[in-house]
Parts: C-alpha cells; sequence; structure tokens
C-alpha cells in the first residue's frame, strides 16, 4: 500500500497494508502534539518534526 511520504515533496512509501494505518494515525498525533507546541508560543524545528522528540517512551515495568 502507499501512502504520502513524511514532509512534503517526498515520495511516496510502500508499506505493509497493516501499517499504513497505524502509521498515519502516529503521524497526526505528532502534528497534533506539534500544532500546541506552536501554539503556546514555542519554535519547532522542522527539521525535528520526524524525529523521536515527540513521541513518548516506554516506561519499564516496576516488577522487572
Amino acid at each position: 500500500m502507499m501512502i504520502p511520504g513524511k514532509m512534503p515533496g517526498d515520495p511516496p512509501m510502500l508499506v505493509n497494508a497493516k501499517q499504513a494505518r497505524r502509521i498515519l494515525i502516529m503521524r497526526q498525533k505528532k502534528m497534533k502534539k506539534v500544532l500546541e507546541v506552536i501554539d503556546k508560543g514555542y519554535y519547532v524545528n522542522p527539521k525535528s518534526l520526524m524525529s523521536s522528540a515527540f513521541t513518548k517512551s516506554r516506561k519499564k515495568d516496576e516488577v522487572r
């Protein structure tokens, strides 16, 4: 399944059909968080938009 590139002008990507929906959902969440940061008045570097800076890190279970 073809999905659009991460940034405008990037070529489309070929991914598994099951992964395509989830990739698009994650991109929407990331852009929503970026827009919230911009609304607060902070500057966001366009190159850092696609990095993992806006994703939540996984917490280790205390039992382990």
